[in-house]
């Protein structure tokens, strides 16, 4: 790879189809972080993951999950 390192959060990811054109209509909207002022959802837990790129593409380890009351 010859791009440099660049570390990042993932804050969220959509597991199936059913909402991801909703969140890529706000993810695209003028004044991206004002649209998702009034969204709710659901966080049961917060999931540390380790990911190592590879040329069969990324592999994902978690390394720390930790469930939310």
């Amino acid at each position: 790879e010859i791009r440099a390192f660049s570390s990042h959060i993932t804050l969220g990811r959509v597991r199936s189809g059913l909402n991801r054109e909703a969140l890529v209509e706000k993810l695209n909207l003028p004044g991206k972080a004002a649209c998702f002022k009034n969204t709710e959802f659901k966080v049961s837990a917060i999931t540390l993951f380790k990911s190592t790129l590879t040329p069969a593409g990324p592999i994902y380890e978690v390394i720390s999950t930790s469930p939310l009351k």
